[in-house]
């Protein structure tokens, strides 16, 4: 068991989503007013491997990732979370950014493979009336769970290494003028989800394809938190990262 959990009711229960599906998605209820009863063992989880920095979860449960985290963007290329090889390996966060997702902007990124990537999903999200109708995620972290509300899809080609980046380092205005430029392109739109300057930012970006890079973007809010009252303020890396830009 991966230490994933499910809290109320009659108890916790324990459910193994990557290794029996079927069951993960028996037991996981809409997020419409339960998101807050998912949970994650992340003590249990990091004696399987302390690079868990968190867990993806989509409304209808067949989003069900271990998010990753190492010292360079290479070693989760090939790897699961239980660390046995997978050709598409897992989906893992930036070597270069804070550990418990503190940042302003955290990226994502994830092989899109054929049908079995982890961020093979986000070909869906490419679809204006799915987008519009999975619109939210749930991503569980040490820290606690935050909504993902979901505001931008599109695709650029895949060295095009700066123009789908959402910067908050810098003025107000230069963030607005490049939230315009990511909202203008998605395939869909929802006013409602867009950032305010302040607000966490997570994006999802697919790697290992020569031709298009597929981009998702979602407003995160912590679960209990209104969104002027930020995500984790005052919380610290669990330690410095140094790595190479070579994503």
């Amino acid at each position: 068991m991966h230490g994933i959990q499910r809290r109320g009711g009659a108890g916790r229960r324990i459910f193994q989503p990557l290794l029996c599906l079927l069951l993960a998605c028996a037991l996981l209820s809409r997020f419409s007013s339960a998101s807050a009863e998912y949970g994650a063992d992340f003590d249990y989880l990091h004696t399987l491997n302390p690079d868990i920095a968190g867990w993806l979860y989509s409304e209808d449960g067949l989003i069900d990732q271990a998010v990753l985290q190492a010292a360079d963007n290479q070693t989760y290329r090939k790897l699961r979370y239980d660390r046995s090889t997978y050709y598409y390996g897992s989906v893992f966060m930036d070597c270069e950014a804070s550990a418990d997702f503190s940042d302003p902007v955290t990226i994502l990124y994830g092989s899109p493979g054929i049908d079995e990537g982890p961020l093979s999903f986000l070909r869906d999200y490419m679809e204006k009336d799915y987008a519009l109708t999975h619109s939210r995620l749930l991503l569980l972290t040490p820290n606690g769970n935050q909504d993902i509300q979901l505001f931008a899809a599109f695709t650029v080609p895949y060295d095009d290494e700066e123009s789908w980046r959402l910067d908050q380092v810098g003025a107000e205005a230069a963030f607005q003028q490049a939230l315009k430029t990511q909202t203008e392109r998605s395939v869909f739109s929802l006013p409602e989800n867009l950032p305010e300057y302040g607000d966490r930012v997570l994006v999802m970006a697919t790697t290992g394809d020569s031709r298009q890079r597929m981009v998702v973007m979602g407003n995160r809010q912590r679960q209990g938190h209104d969104r002027r009252g930020g995500l984790l303020h005052g919380l610290r890396p669990e330690r410095p990262r140094l790595c190479p830009a070579d994503l």
